[in-house]
C-alpha cells in the first residue's frame, strides 16, 4: 500500500470481520493474504480482494504527495500510486499514476463500500456526471 503510514484502510480479516485502520498498524499485523481491501475489478465493480503485497517504502526514496478533492476529503499516497479516473473518451474507468494526476482531473472514489451480503452489479459513473 503506497499510502502514509497515518491513512485509515478499511479492510476484512479472515474471519470476516470488518475493521478500519492504519496502513502502519496492517503493515505489523498482517500478511497480504490475511486481509481484504475494497478494489474496482474490470467491470467497475467494487469488490473485496486481498493485496497483491503488504510492503513498507523507504521514505528517502518515494516522494509522498497529498491528493485532495474538492469535497475536502484528501489522501497521502506516493507519487506513483494508482489512483482511479474517469476516462471520457473510453468510456471507463483507468488507473492513473498520483503523480500524473492534474488539478480538474476526474478521480472515481466509492460513495460508500459495499455491505457485505450485497453484490452489487455495476456502477453507472455517468448517473454522476
Amino acid at each position: 500500500m503506497s499510502c502514509s503510514p497515518d491513512t485509515r484502510i478499511p479492510y476484512l480479516t479472515s474471519d470476516g470481520n470488518f475493521h478500519v485502520d492504519t496502513v502502519e498498524y496492517i503493515y505489523k499485523q498482517y500478511h497480504a493474504n490475511e486481509i481484504k481491501v475494497a478494489s474496482f475489478d474490470d467491470q467497475n465493480k467494487i469488490s473485496y480482494v486481498c493485496p497483491k503485497s503488504i510492503i513498507r517504502h523507504q521514505r528517502r526514496t518515494k516522494q509522498i504527495i497529498r491528493v485532495k478533492l474538492e469535497t475536502g476529503r484528501f489522501i497521502d499516497v506516493t507519487i506513483d500510486h494508482s489512483l482511479f479516473t474517469w476516462d471520457a473518451e473510453l468510456l471507463k474507468i483507468i488507473p492513473v499514476e498520483a503523480g500524473a494526476i492534474n488539478v480538474g482531473d476526474f478521480i472515481v472514489i466509492p460513495k460508500k463500500l459495499p455491505r457485505l451480503d450485497t453484490i452489487i452489479e455495476y456502477v453507472d459513473i455517468l448517473e454522476y456526471c
